[in-house]
């Protein structure tokens, strides 16, 4: 079998250059142009992006050892081609360090697993699981991502909850380990963003904080025909980054 190698640029550094790691044969087929992996940078542990992989190495001084990559992250490449691309011509037009380029477009960098649920296009909904889990949990952010859900119904968007929760990546993900929440992608009805399992009639909206104990109310709002004809055409638009 032919030995594969890996560049590999460190996440959130300074070196403006990939440095060279092979690729162990448990990992065949998992590592990619894109993919996060967990490497050996010294005597420590670090998280880098794969910039490309091939057979081959360039000349390096017999005195450089190479290491293996100690794992993949994520299922999937974090970072997809056209993504990647890009990163690489902001690194080389701005002079920035490719390695905080990418700790810039990637949100959460560390060495959990993104996964697929909470990232990639799309439209996600958080739906509760365990509603009775909020009186065992210790973190303030988890208690607060299940109060919001309990509030709504038991479902929201994520979008919703990252705008009502201060960076709520690394909680939610802990309350999916455990079974608490599940990230599902809903099907829609064509010209909105809220569940096609949705009542006709019946659309999911965030209301303000007040006297919601310090966290934002999202309910159930009944609509009359029109009303929900006029938020079916109107909703992609509000929902725009450009709105």
């Amino acid at each position: 079998m032919t030995d594969l190698f890996a560049e590999v640029v460190i996440m959130g550094t300074a070196l403006n250059k990939g440095l060279h790691y092979s690729i162990p044969s448990r990992l065949a087929g998992k590592v990619h142009p894109g993919s996060r992996v967990s490497v050996e940078l010294g005597k420590r542990k670090a998280v880098g992006i794969v910039i490309c992989v091939g057979d081959c190495l360039p000349e390096l001084p017999e005195t450089i050892k190479i290491r293996p990559i100690r794992d993949t992250i994520d299922e999937l490449p974090a970072m997809p081609p056209d993504l990647l691309e890009l990163c690489l011509w902001i690194s080389k037009y701005y002079f920035y360090p490719l390695g905080q380029v990418f700790d810039l477009v990637i949100p959460f960098g560390g060495s959990e697993p993104i996964g697929p649920a909470l990232n990639g296009p799309g439209i996600k909904f958080v739906r509760l699981i365990d509603s009775k889990a909020c009186e065992s949990l210790k973190s303030e952010k988890s208690k607060e991502i299940v109060r919001l859900l309990r509030l709504a119904g038991g479902t929201a968007r994520l979008r919703d909850l990252r705008k009502l929760c201060e960076n709520p990546d690394y909680s939610l993900k802990k309350l999916i380990k455990a079974g608490i929440i599940a990230v599902e992608e809903s099907q829609t009805r064509p010209g909105t963003d809220y569940p096609a399992s949705c009542k006709a009639g019946t659309a999911s909206r965030p209301l303000s904080k007040e006297g919601q104990d310090g966290f934002s109310n999202l309910w159930a709002l009944e609509l009359t025909e029109d009303q929900g004809a006029a938020i079916d055409q109107t909703a992609p638009f509000m929902d725009s980054p450009c709105f």
